[in-house]
């Protein structure tokens, strides 16, 4: 009999293309979704990706069910063996902090107690680079630190304490920190937002760069990591570090917009998001934009990625055949 899998989150950007990995090692999945969430995202992704995308589509058994409906949640989880959770809510509006509380930790807390209750084998969560803390040179020893810190970072501190909890309580799992995520999704995701930006950009760019993983390359290294005997650890998993000036000017060759040629400071960029903010205050709250993305925009920061790399063999696609693939789905 074939062992059960679980992924959470299973419309999302991480999500879909863990399940591509999944079902092509032919494994047994149940993937569970919000009743709003749409799975034509997931067929779109799989009949990119491949010619039989439909027949390998109909191999995932999808049930409806939220993160904080308990009972539903443990007749899921009940005959599961193994369990990726990648469900998370993501926003630079504090405005959702709660939300993401709730999404983020509560719902990752459900899981940990049904999952420590019914016995799962092993649990791989996604969480974040940012519960990383603030430093320059980050690695999976980096201290968190309070200060300063998003409502989405928080939410996800929160939830990889969880997990630790149930480390500590026998249960085998790991924990991945990725950087930010690039692959084609119909959906949100942080590099979507970053590409909507790129578009709106007319010659403006930012100091700051940022670490990104191709979607592909993290789902091979999450099945991986699960079938391998490590348990207990947490990995930085990044492809790359690129500037805002180069991935704009990458994009302005590709798509014929203007070329970054003026620079934005983080003073200008906190004095515009001051009076857009307090416009959107009046007219739609929820468009509202943190200071935490100023900081995100000029940060600058190096991932020690040479943990994941003792353990497995992976060459991580770099930047240019990643943004083709998005720009691809997206025409």
């Amino acid at each position: 009999m074939k062992s059960k899998t679980l992924v959470t989150g299973g419309t999302g950007l991480v999500g879909a293309h863990l399940l591509m990995e999944l079902v092509k090692n032919d494994q047994n999945i149940i993937a569970i979704k919000r009743k709003s969430s749409n799975i034509n995202n997931v067929k779109e992704i799989f009949n990119f990706y491949d010619d039989n995308g439909d027949e390998l589509h109909e191999k995932i058994n999808w049930v409806d069910c939220d993160l904080n409906d308990i009972v539903l949640l443990e007749e899921v989880i009940k005959d599961c063996d193994y369990i990726f959770h990648c469900a998370g809510f993501v926003s630079f509006n504090n405005n959702f902090k709660d939300k993401m509380i709730e999404v983020n930790y509560v719902g990752t807390s459900n899981i940990i107690d049904l999952a420590l209750k019914h016995k799962v084998k092993k649990i791989c969560h996604v969480s974040s680079i940012a519960t990383l803390g603030n430093s320059k040179n980050i690695d999976e020893n980096s201290l968190w630190s309070w200060e300063s810190r998003s409502g989405y970072a928080i939410s996800k501190y929160l939830a990889e304490n969880e997990v630790w909890r149930a480390f500590s309580e026998g249960m085998e799992g790991i924990i991945v920190n990725p950087s930010v995520v690039i692959g084609p999704i119909s959906g949100n995701s942080t590099f979507k937002k970053i590409l909507k930006l790129i578009k709106k950009s007319n010659g403006f760019y930012t100091n700051g760069s940022f670490g990104y993983v191709d979607a592909r390359d993290l789902a091979i290294i999450m099945n991986k990591l699960m079938s391998k005997k490590v348990s207990n650890e947490r990995f930085i998993v990044n492809g790359g570090i690129i500037s805002f000036k180069d991935l704009i000017s990458t994009f302005s060759e590709k798509l014929k917009i203007p070329q970054p040629r003026y620079v934005l400071s983080a003073l200008t960029i906190k004095i515009v998001l001051k009076f857009t903010n307090f416009f959107w205050r009046f007219i739609n709250p929820n468009k509202i934009t943190s200071y935490d993305s100023v900081r995100f925009l000029n940060n600058f920061c190096k991932l020690d990625t040479s943990k994941i790399n003792n353990y497995l063999e992976i060459k991580f696609r770099e930047i240019n055949p990643s943004i083709d693939n998005c720009l691809k789905f997206y025409k």
